[in-house]
């Protein structure tokens, strides 16, 4: 995967977590409204507040792990490059020996 595609993958991940914080907090605010309205919802609301910060620590994690992953590709793909040259200037040692 090439940076430009990377980036615009990572584009497209942003767009979606944005959206989905978006309705997340909207539909936190309806039921902070529906609390109000309905003392038994106290518990429901604990409960969803509970699930939300768990979902936020669990895709934390997970953008932390991914972006570990990328780090270490990157650093891979630089080790690669570091041995072809150093393959190439072999062959050229060898090519000189001939």
């Amino acid at each position: 995967m090439n940076l430009t595609d990377r980036d615009t993958k990572i584009d497209q991940i942003t767009k979606q977590m944005e959206q989905k914080q978006t309705m997340i907090l909207k539909k936190v605010d309806e039921l902070k409204q529906s609390k109000k309205e309905n003392p038994l919802l106290e518990e429901v609301y604990s409960d969803y507040a509970n699930y939300v910060k768990q979902t936020k620590r669990d895709v934390t994690n997970a953008f932390k792990g991914l972006h570990k992953y990328i780090s270490s590709l990157e650093v891979k793909k630089e080790e690669q490059k570091e041995k072809l040259r150093d393959l190439n200037e072999i062959k050229k040692e060898l090519r000189k020996i001939k």
